[in-house]
């Protein structure tokens, strides 16, 4: 597994990622230790995508989940308008428990920034 550096979170990220862990994964007591939580908050990646990115593809691999913090995206499958995301919301999280493909495409409908949770820092710290 290849390293991640911890990134420097401000008071308002780290709740913004512990909201969306939590409303997934943090809600039963062998997960709600503040050592799993400290141990996602050092491994989450920040990434920046401009307007009219893709962010993941329908069928491609999926490794990760995100959580926005900033930007508007657009969630589509088979080329069909599903919903819009924004601050708060998060996508792909199906990705840290199953091996398999996207289930949708999200592109960008403005400048995002987005924080990444990967499944095998989700696996690691479910066993710590």
């Amino acid at each position: 597994m290849q390293e991640r550096k911890a990134e420097a979170l401000t008071e308002s990220q780290r709740s913004l990622i512990i909201s969306a862990l939590s409303q997934l994964f943090f809600g039963d007591s062998t997960t709600t230790s503040s050592n799993n939580i400290d141990f996602i908050l050092n491994r989450v990646t920040k990434e920046t995508y401009p307007k009219d990115a893709t962010v993941v593809k329908e069928g491609d691999d999926a490794m990760n989940m995100y959580i926005v913090e900033e930007g508007t995206l657009r969630v589509t499958i088979e080329g069909k308008n599903i919903r819009d995301l924004k601050e708060g919301d998060f996508f792909g999280e199906l990705a840290l428990l199953f091996n398999g493909p996207r289930g949708a495409t999200i592109k960008t409908l403005s400048t995002c920034t987005l924080w990444s949770v990967f499944r095998d820092d989700f696996r690691e710290c479910k066993e710590c």
